[in-house]
């Protein structure tokens, strides 16, 4: 994403010191194609924004791990199985997920118990 300020020297280098496109770009370092947008909008900065956060691949497996996290947050902490563990368990039992996949819900579901039963981990 550019900032406003490469939008503005861009605006410059066109408008008002009649450089080519091509200098442009070789100068700032940006596509062609972003030099065009920036010269035919209007626009002074470029954003995006992701109207729906897409669901997560663990699909019906959230359900299996919740359960799992919720027997462990009895345990002692050292007798915990780590996230690499949780993902072997799961591959055991048919899931076909990464461990990247796992790795943010167990940190979400083990800061969710640690916060209701107000326990140290």
């Amino acid at each position: 994403m550019i900032g406003v300020d490469v939008i503005g020297q861009i605006r410059r280098a066109y408008f008002e010191q009649q450089r080519p496109i091509k200098e442009i770009v070789r100068t700032l370092s940006v596509s062609r194609a972003t030099v065009r947008k920036v010269i035919r909008g209007g626009a002074t900065e470029f954003k995006y924004e992701r109207g729906v956060q897409p669901a997560p691949k663990l699909g019906e497996w959230v359900g299996v791990l919740s359960e799992i996290l919720e027997k462990e947050v009895k345990l002692p902490r050292r007798e915990r199985r780590s996230t690499q563990r949780l993902f072997e368990e799961l591959r055991g039992r048919g899931s076909l997920l990464c461990t990247t996949r796992i790795s943010p819900t167990v940190r979400a579901q083990r800061g969710h118990y640690w916060t209701r039963k107000g326990g140290h981990g």
